[in-house]
């Protein structure tokens, strides 16, 4: 059997998207990575649904979508005659990159290594958001993006910070090993820094913009490249 192009993203995207579901389903039904201080062992208690209060598990969830739509253009064509899935998966790699850039810069350095390196944690935080990136940048058609498609991603962010914030002053709780606060991240508690939760917010905006932008100019410079030269045209014709 020939090995195709078409056949490798097929079977990529199956495989990407049961394991990002794995990694999702880990974090909701499987244990929480807690640690006992005393003991050295880990709580087996699941996250619970309370895990689709947070920007991560919503963003895989994105994926996991995205990877499933895929799946099915590719089995049936014409589902999507206006072309819209390079554009969503375009806005669904930013908005996974900020959740990967985000943990590995601002809160897995306040993260023991035992609760670092388990399944469920780098499937969410690693995993998923490499295969999406792969995923666009490796099989997805070049040159569908256009810049005014960078004010519609960011909606998904500014939703979700809006949604969070809401719910947290509406006393939801979040459990962070002994610690409990209303935010889902430390960043985003209002109680705790008050206005220094603006500089924050301002900062992971502007660093999401531009890497929704550097998204838009790779995926222009990829389809320039990979378009057929122009032939000159024959001096003696």
């Amino acid at each position: 059997m020939k090995v195709t192009k078409n056949l490798v993203s097929l079977v990529y995207r199956i495989a990407a998207s049961a394991l990002i579901l794995a990694g999702v389903l880990w974090l909701i039904f499987g244990t929480d990575g807690t640690i006992d201080e005393e003991t050295g062992e880990a709580f087996f208690q699941p996250a619970g649904w309370s895990a689709f209060l947070y920007y991560t598990i919503l963003s895989n969830i994105l994926a996991f979508g995205v990877f499933v739509a895929l799946f099915i253009k590719m089995v049936r064509p014409n589902w999507d005659k206006r072309n819209l899935l390079p554009v969503i998966e375009g806005g669904s790699v930013a908005a996974i990159t900020l959740t990967l850039v985000v943990f590995w810069a601002i809160l897995a350095p306040g993260t023991s290594l035992a609760n670092l390196f388990t399944f469920h944690n780098m499937s969410v935080h690693m995993v998923a958001p490499v295969l999406l990136i792969i995923d666009f940048f490796v099989f997805t058609e070049r040159g569908s993006l256009r810049r005014g498609h960078i004010w519609w991603w960011i909606i998904f962010p500014i939703a979700y910070l809006i949604f969070a914030s809401v719910v947290g002053f509406l006393g939801v709780e979040y459990k962070h090993g002994d610690k409990v606060t209303n935010f889902p991240y430390g960043f985003m508690d209002y109680h705790a820094l008050g206005f220094g939760v603006i500089p924050w917010f301002v900062g992971i905006a502007a660093f999401y913009v531009g890497l929704s932008f550097l998204v838009y100019y790779l995926d222009s410079k990829l389809a320039n490249r990979s378009k057929p030269p122009v032939k000159s045209a024959d001096p003696k014709g």
